[in-house]
């Protein structure tokens, strides 16, 4: 029995790494570097004393150990910070939710996070009936029997627990309840005041990104425009705090509202503002129609019109979830799933045939290969109607965003009269293109589409796929413990993806001394060491190939590729992959700021003649020993001038690949 109860103790390998948000990768690599040791291993699997673990997390907090600090994953933020983009910068409710945060008592339970938001909902409510009452300080008056809110105090009562706990909180902080909050239409300030009061890292490890107000807006707007709305019925399956309800037409009804989200609280306050939007202050007619409840296990006899929302990214689902969901979804079947791609193929399941889809999604939808099966479900069952570039569109966030519209119309997907806007303008594409899972080619336009099509059917050409060794960087686990500035005994220099230009390499200003026991992870050296390879820059919005014959080391910033294509010079595959032709491919089709084995696998080489390569390489060569920018941009020209009459482009072709694609080697 002893041995049961200190196994029921133990933490397994998962646990520990998402109560750290730290990967698995980098779990390891602690172990291997024993910067962690585990307390027990259970079949070979290391395990932790929960002890371990909060000695870990407060030496992380307070600073103590800066190593792990450092390695933990961005999705790790402490501390509460105001969203400043979720509404309208013009909203007069800002500083007082700064100043709330300004003056938080160093901790903070949830409880009492709901009788802030009950404060700020009754100020809200009495601005909004014109309720005769003080500015603030309402919740006080309200426990104490001094404040009639009617039907709306079952919606404030379910943010209050113990009415004496309730008492006591306020009295001891005043300050927070004397603040004023503005009642402001269709600004969802009661979800900017949860999410701000909410952890940043909680919020982010469940994949939870509120859409900023105008977004939101934007994509209510486009959805609806000129519809007939009265007796269609609308979903938001991860309605988070109601925002996108909040921005709906006055001619929806209520009663055809329906709205989910695992969040209790922020169900609560959805419910709060859809009753404030309509007035309509039912607290049961509230929990039919917007419940806590988990959409991707929900049964789809209910039919909607239209759907709407932005479903989670990166939702970090245990291993229970995902033996529930993966006999339920085509999108689950892989190593990894991705809450979005699910949310996407059970929207299909929930419209009506002819109804439409929106969502806030992330740009990698379009193009990056784990989300292929979502591109087969929405060629096989749907039609793209409106796609929107939003670059980044969530505060602190880096990830390129889309708002993506889609019909459900399972026998009609094409291209065609699909409406493509950057934000500023609207474009509908008016000739048919090709249609492959592989990637939804949005970005480009007709004209641009077809000399990419050309360029992709230029006859005799091959491709690195199969024909090519490739190789990440070396990834250290933790550079700091492994780079420097300074060249030692035993050193050697290692190249990162900032060193990387087109054609050449930047003398290194780090070293490394190569112990590939020591690294997180690492190619195989006779990669690294080959007599000739090809280094790209990962990260880059562009593509940037450098030769190297010195057996130079990588960083994983900057990757390797061996081209093996018979009787085609190394030389001559870099001139194809720094052209701006295969840029043009990059930038216009794949759409994407990291550099991926897959899109160079694409690129179609052209099988030149000997000739013809012998002066391209005498080209690149000069390019590599010339100092002078000036005279490289000569070379790289005339280069660009041989490779366009090898892919038959046009002078007016080549005018528009210019346009995306300017002259740029340093």
């Amino acid at each position: 029995m002893g041995n049961t109860s200190e196994k029921e103790k133990l933490i397994d390998i998962n646990q520990f790494c998402n109560e750290l948000s730290i990967s698995l990768a980098t779990a390891k690599n602690w172990i291997k570097l024993n910067k962690i040791i585990p307390d027990k291993f259970a079949e070979k699997k290391p395990m932790f004393y929960p002890e371990t673990l909060n000695r870990l997390k407060n030496e992380i907090k307070s600073g103590l150990n800066q190593s792990l600090k450092s390695r933990r994953n961005k999705t790790h933020i402490s501390g509460n910070k105001i969203y400043n983009s979720y509404i309208s910068q013009s909203s007069q409710n800002h500083k007082s939710i700064k100043f709330l945060l300004d003056n938080l008592p160093p901790k903070i339970t949830e409880n009492e996070i709901g009788l802030l938001i009950a404060e700020c909902a009754i100020q809200l409510f009495s601005q909004k009936e014109n309720i005769k009452a003080p500015e603030t300080n309402l919740l006080a008056q309200y426990l104490e029997g001094k404040l009639d809110i009617a039907k709306f105090s079952a919606y404030i009562d379910e943010f209050i627990g113990g009415k004496s706990a309730a008492c006591e909180f306020i009295k001891n902080n005043q300050n927070l309840f004397n603040i004023r909050y503005i009642y402001e239409p269709d600004e969802d300030i009661l979800g900017l005041l949860y999410i701000s009061l909410k952890n940043i890292g909680n919020r982010k490890s469940a994949g939870m990104y509120y859409t900023p107000s105008k977004i939101a807006k934007k994509l209510v707007s486009n959805l609806f425009k000129g519809k007939n709305l009265e007796n269609k019925k609308i979903l938001d399956p991860c309605c988070g705090s109601g925002n996108f309800l909040l921005h709906l037409p006055k001619s929806v009804r209520c009663e055809n509202i329906f709205a989910s989200d695992i969040d209790i609280n922020a169900v609560k306050i959805a419910r709060i503002n859809l009753a404030l939007k309509f007035g309509k202050y039912d607290i049961d007619f509230s929990k039919k129609h917007i419940t806590q409840s988990n959409y991707l296990i929900q049964n789809t006899r209910k039919k909607c019109d239209y759907i709407l929302g932005n479903p989670p990214w990166g939702y970090n689902f245990t291993e229970d979830e995902k033996k529930c969901l993966k006999p339920l979804y085509k999108t689950a079947e892989g190593k990894n799933i991705e809450s979005f791609d699910l949310f996407i193929e059970k929207t299909f399941k929930t419209l009506n045939k002819g109804g439409c889809f929106s969502f806030v999604l992330p740009q990698a939808l379009l193009n990056v290969k784990t989300h292929e099966q979502t591109r087969k479900i929405i060629i096989n069952e749907g039609k793209i109607e409106y796609l929107e570039f939003l670059n980044e569109a969530f505060d602190k966030v880096q990830c390129p965003s889309i708002i993506l519209k889609v019909k459900k119309a399972p026998e009609s997907f094409s291209y065609k009269n699909t409406q493509v806007s950057d934000g500023r303008k609207v474009r509908t594409i008016k000739k048919e293109r090709k249609i492959t899972s592989r990637c939804f080619s949005l970005k480009t336009t007709d004209e641009e589409e077809e000399i990419i099509q050309k360029i992709f059917n230029t006859k005799n050409t091959i491709t690195l796929k199969n024909n090519a060794d490739f190789a990440l960087g070396i990834v250290t686990g933790y550079n700091k413990d492994f780079v420097t500035n300074t060249p030692t005994k035993g050193t050697e220099p290692i190249l990162k993806g900032s060193d990387i230009y087109k054609y050449k390499i930047k003398i290194a200003n780090n070293y490394i001394h190569f112990d590939p026991q020591k690294f997180q992870q690492t190619a195989p050296e006779k990669l690294y060491r080959a007599k000739e390879k090809l280094l790209y820059k990962f990260i880059s919005n562009r593509l940037v190939f450098a030769y190297d014959n010195e057996q130079k080391l990588s960083l994983n910033s900057c990757n390797v590729v061996i081209p093996k294509i018979k009787d085609l010079d190394i030389k001559y595959i870099l001139a194809i992959l720094n052209s701006k032709i295969a840029d043009f491919i990059y930038q216009k089709h794949f759409n994407s700021v990291k550099v991926l084995r897959s899109h160079i696998e694409q690129i179609p080489i052209v099988k030149a003649d000997k000739q013809t390569q012998q002066k391209i390489v005498k080209l690149v060569d000069k390019i590599i020993a010339q100092s002078s920018p000036c005279e490289c941009k000569k070379l790289y020209e005339k280069i660009e001038t041989l490779l366009s009459d090898l892919y038959g482009l046009t002078v007016e072709e080549c005018e528009i690949i210019s346009k995306t694609c300017p002259t740029e080697l340093f």
